[in-house]
């Protein structure tokens, strides 16, 4: 499980920039929870992203994500990267 901060209300969203290798790891599930424990979106209230991964056979990958406004071409506001090693 990876689990970001985020405000969709601002127009920011986490993206995949490099996607995990899919013969590795499996994106299994995705979805945003707000502050105050709800679904919806709330105009100026933050929340968190969790995203869920399977481990499908041993190897490396990794999980780079990008937090941007998808209509700006600028450096993104944040980014993450997580290398997953499967034994």
């Amino acid at each position: 499980m990876v689990s970001l901060a985020s405000n969709p209300s601002t127009g920011y969203v986490w993206h995949v920039s490099k996607p995990e290798d899919e013969k590795v790891l499996a994106q299994t599930d995705a979805k945003y929870i707000s502050d105050g424990n709800s679904n919806q979106i709330i105009h100026g209230q933050g929340g968190r992203n969790y995203w869920k991964f399977t481990a499908l056979q041993a190897g490396t990958t990794e999980i780079q994500m990008v937090y941007a406004r998808p209509w700006e071409s600028v450096q993104p506001a944040q980014t993450f990267m997580l290398k997953v090693i499967i034994k």
